[in-house]
């Protein structure tokens, strides 16, 4: 498919079609989703055991839509069943009609005004979520005999096109998309003959695809299609996203997201709650399913990874699945989601801001865990956060794209606070007002003290003085503040003296604890810096380490629900790659930010690729089986060693060795920012000294500016390199500003970071960090100034290195059906072919499935394979105890008849292909359902006769109790008996 990229990309590739008309994209098929109509009776209490929700949800133009929900108050757990469907409401219904009268019309007092006027019994005219409805899909013979399912057949005018012979069916590729067309005949010369649009053409074979059938348009699972392809997989995510069906999977762990919103509802919840993979749909929900099922037969650790571009939703599918986790495995009430819903909003305000492409772009990288304990109920969680953004903090307040919280201050705090910011209302005041308002009360959610809440509204305020407070042009060491009245209430608010500020800022005299170990080579590179320059770098440390406070302080809250910890659920997020959005790079060029973040998405692409080709080839070697995986052409680990490799020749006596030494670009910025006469310039010119054999960089249009090739090649993104010396050069303030804060005359400000006055000891990132050796320290424990990049590449390194040591890793590909071009040029189209066809390439997606379609994704200790699907065997040819679990377990699959080619035997495990699992899934349930049948017959029978012995002694004992009241009844009137029960005691006196 590498060919085909490069003649896609190329305008001319399109001589042959531009005179084509009308063609187009194929039609897409109307939305199956089956209308039912349900009877309920009025119940004891006299309602009908529903809930109706009013709400208003957007459409994939975002334009809001009023709709009502109408869900039922008790759900059993699992997929619906027939009866479920024919006579029961399920979660996420929406209502359409009460005793045949349409609701759109009607106001939520009408509603509940129609409803009370019912009878005993209501008609309720309901569809079900289109996102759910393949949790009881039928083929189409069933369909029409048993009514059960939430899936309609296509119709008649969609079914056209499957006529054609499947082997003639193919995929032109043209500029607008693909068109299907017939195969008629393959010439010479790499050319073949086909016909669309009743018109017959000659094209290159690059231009075309092999099509699947027409009964595969939906299918759930991208490794069951016939033909793997890209024309093949956007047409089946397009034929979904058209359908209401954003999620697909790629293999046993993939899935793809093309969700722009949540759920609608969150007792949906239920339908996925204890599930296997094959029982329920593609879903945000079944992923998460996947990785707790995992947890708890195993017991290991699992990680689920969100990758995609920036505005894709990741951020929203973490908040998700945090709700999957506290629905299901919730039920100590350890820890809510409320409370983490409130902690991941005040990371969003403090580590989120906008973007051209998004709205509410994460600026960090978060690892989320989630503790559960021994029987997999939740009980604690912990956030690391790695590589914000902190220069972000030192933009324009004015344009908007400062972090939100700085927008909730600046127009939602009281007027005191900000009187001296000289702020003009916009059109978005009321909204930043109620965030502020909000965050305030999710401070007091998460616990925070009073003193808490001050301190950090206190160094709020105090960042917002230092940018307001600006300074003078000249060398640091001979530098003011311009406004020296910002910067006396910035003193004022950290219980700092101005002197002792105005120090800390451009002499760089934090605290007695700095290294005094003289660094040449630093001091000479940083000793032309200047004033504002210093001054915007001591302000983004100190955003840094209030967002560091901030997270301890979520970290105790979310602790709180205890230490015992038998296993975790790490979710990692980080910021979207903004290279393939088809902005004007030319015009306004990436900058060094956007490099690391993309750099980001690069190396988590490497991982991806190292999981999915490079770790099944060496297994495959290991056990020595035989798999026929095609391996791709291209692969991440050119880009990301083209950026970060490293010199491994610094300690070579050899000079002339060590300068034509080749490495990365980055590596060659951290050696560029120590020398005192580095320019941008210079840097520019080392670049192209080093990297210009490679392919995948060249110079850019204008002055100071190379272009990259991003995403296996698919995507050419164009960055600045204004500026990048001065911030390469390195920030040694950061490590002793906690010190220095911990010396402050204000309280408040000193109990906020005295928990971390000694960070080497205190904080267990940076123990972390220590152990896999991310932070050099000399040997008294002082930190030793490293470069930039490489401190940004050790906590890369660290990241990735703690997520390929878990097990059982999980990926969810999001994907943004449109660009940020699209929203406004093209307001009605829904997925942009080339957009998304760029996403799939650079996240190979296509080579992933293409390669667990062709190889065993699923591998299984020979161990757990007998004692799990031993019970499949006949009892007559049970193996003897000498035969090994290797044997078993090639009895089991040869007696259930599997063909040799859907499984290997290795030395260790046995590999599977990816539907022979859920085969064997299956025939087990179906095997034990018997068994668990037979032993609740015994259990009943037990029970029944334990009652029924239990019944008789109770009619013995009723019986002799009324044959003594019969004989008493006769002799109690009989004169001698009377006298007899009166002298009796008499006699025992006597």
């Amino acid at each position: 498919m590498a060919d085909t990229a490069v003649a896609i990309s190329s305008p001319s590739s399109f001589h042959v079609l531009k005179n084509l008309p009308k063609l187009s994209l194929p039609a897409l098929a109307p939305v199956q989703v089956n209308i039912r109509t349900v009877s309920l009776r009025r119940n004891i209490s006299g309602d009908f055991d529903f809930i109706v929700r009013r709400t208003q949800i957007p459409d994939k133009q975002g334009k809001l839509h009023a709709v009502a929900f109408v869900e039922p108050v008790k759900f059993r757990n699992g997929p619906p069943r027939p009866n479920d469907i024919r006579y029961g409401l399920l979660p996420g219904d929406q209502l359409l009609q009460i005793n045949g009268t349409s609701i759109d019309v009607l106001s939520r007092n009408d509603l509940s005004t129609l409803m009370e006027r019912c009878g005993s019994t209501i008609e309720l005219t309901v569809r079900a979520a289109p996102e759910l409805a393949e949790l009881c899909e039928r083929n189409e013979l069933d369909r029409s005999a048993i009514g059960d399912s939430l899936m309609l057949p296509a119709n008649a005018k969609y079914q056209a096109n499957a006529n054609t012979p499947e082997e003639e069916r193919c995929w032109l590729i043209h500029k607008n998309g693909f068109t299907l067309a017939r195969l008629l005949e393959t010439l010479p010369d790499g050319r073949m003959k086909i016909k669309v649009m009743d018109l017959e053409m000659d094209v290159d074979v690059t231009d075309v695809d092999k099509a699947n059938p027409s009964c595969l348009d939906r299918v759930k699972d991208l490794i069951s299609l016939r033909y793997i392809n890209e024309t093949s997989v956007l047409h089946v995510l397009r034929q979904r996203y058209g359908s209401n069906l954003f999620y697909t999977y790629v293999g046993p762990r993939n899935i793809i997201c093309l969700a722009t919103e949540g759920p609608k509802t969150a007792t949906t919840v239920s339908l996925f709650k204890g599930c296997r993979r094959q029982q329920i749909p593609p879903h945000i929900y079944s992923s998460a399913q996947q990785a707790y099922r995992a947890l708890q037969m195993s017991g290991r650790n699992q990680c689920i990874t969100l990758s995609g571009t920036s505005g894709s939703g990741k951020t929203m599918q973490l908040r998700n699945i945090c709700r999957y986790f506290c629905e299901v495995a919730g039920w100590t009430k350890a820890l809510s989601y409320d409370i983490i819903s409130s902690a991941l909003f005040v990371l969003e305000s403090f580590g989120n801001c906008r973007t051209k492409s998004n709205g509410n772009s994460t600026r960090f990288l978060m690892m989320f865990s989630l503790s559960f304990d021994t029987v997999a109920s939740l009980r604690n969680a912990s956030i690391q956060t790695f590589l914000l953004e902190k220069t972000r903090v030192n933009r324009c307040v004015t344009d908007g794209k400062v972090f939100h919280v700085i927008r909730y201050f600046l127009q939602g705090a009281d007027s005191e606070l900000v009187a001296a910011f000289k702020q003009k209302n916009n059109d978005s005041y009321a909204d930043c007002q109620k965030d502020w308002l909000k965050l305030l009360d999710t401070f007091t959610k998460l616990s925070f003290t009073e003193k808490e809440k001050a301190a950090v509204i206190s160094i709020l305020t105090a960042i917002l003085h230092l940018i307001y407070a600006e300074a003078t042009q000249s060398d640091a060491p001979r530098s003011q503040f311009i406004h020296m009245q910002h910067a006396q209430q910035a003193a004022s608010l950290l219980g700092l003296e101005i002197e002792q500020l105005t120090s800390a800022v451009f002499r760089k005299n934090l605290s007695d604890t700095v290294s005094t170990n003289p660094v040449s080579r630093f001091s000479l590179s940083t000793r032309n810096q200047t004033g504002q320059e210093a001054l915007n770098r001591f302000t983004a440390c100190l955003y840094n380490e209030l967002f560091d406070a901030i997270v301890r302080l979520l970290n105790r809250r979310l602790g709180e629900g205890g230490s015992v910890s038998s296993s975790t659920i790490t979710i990692v997020d980080y910021p979207g790659s903004q290279f393939g959005s088809f902005s004007p790079d030319a015009v306004h060029p990436r900058n060094l930010n956007d490099l690391l973040y993309n750099y980001v998405n690069e190396r988590f692409a490497e991982l991806y690729y190292d999981v999915c080709f490079n770790e099944p080839v060496e297994m495959y070697k290991r056990e020595q089986v035989e798999a026929d995986v095609e391996q791709t052409q291209n692969s991440p680990h050119e880009i990301c060693r083209l950026i970060d490799q490293r010199q491994q020749l610094s300690n070579c006596v050899d000079i002339e060795l060590r300068s034509t030494e080749k490495r990365g670009l980055m590596c060659i910025l951290d050696e560029e920012a120590l020398f005192p006469g580095a320019t941008d310039d210079s840097f520019l010119e080392r670049i192209f000294v080093h990297l210009a054999d490679s392919h995948l960089i060249r110079r850019g249009t204008n002055p100071l500016t190379f272009a990259l090739r991003h995403g296996l090649d698919s995507s050419s993104v164009t960055y600045s390199v204004q500026g990048w010396i001065k911030a390469a050069q390195s920030d040694y303030t950061d490590s002793s500003l906690t010190s220095l804060l911990c010396k402050s005359n204000n309280l408040t400000v000193k109990t906020m970071f005295s928990p971390v006055t000694n960070p080497v000891a205190g904080n267990t990132t940076l123990k972390m960090r220590k152990a896999t050796q991310t932070i050099k320290l000399d040997a008294a424990g002082v930190r030793v100034i490293s470069g930039f990049f490489a401190d940004f590449c050790f906590q890369l390194d660290c990241i990735t290195s703690c997520i390929k040591r878990i097990s059982g890793l999980h990926f969810v590909h999001c994907i943004r059906p449109l660009s940020t071009v699209d929203m406004h040029v093209r307001p009605d189209e829904f997925l942009n072919i080339q957009y998304v066809r760029n996403q799939l390439r650079y996240l190979s997606l296509v080579n992933s499935a293409r390669a667990a379609n062709q190889g065993f994704p699923e591998q299984i200790p020979y161990k757990y394979f007998r004692c799990r699907f031993q019970c499949l065997l006949k009892e007559q040819n049970t193996s003897s105890e000498y035969m090994d679990d290797r044997a078993i377990s090639g009895k089991i699959l040869e007696e259930l008849g599997v063909f040799p080619h859907r499984y290997r035997l290795g030395l260790s495990q046995v590999l599977l292909r990816n539907d022979l699992l859920d085969e064997l899934e299956e025939r087990r349930e179906l095997c034990l359902s018997g068994l668990i049948e037979h032993f609740q017959q015994v259990c009943r029978k037990y029970l029944a006769m334990k009652w029924l012995a239990k019944r008789r002694v109770q009619e013995i004992a009723i019986r002799c109790i009324q044959r003594n009241g019969r004989a008493y009844a006769k002799v109690r009137e009989w004169h001698w008996w009377r006298l007899y029960i009166r002298v009796s005691p008499l006699l025992a006196a006597t």
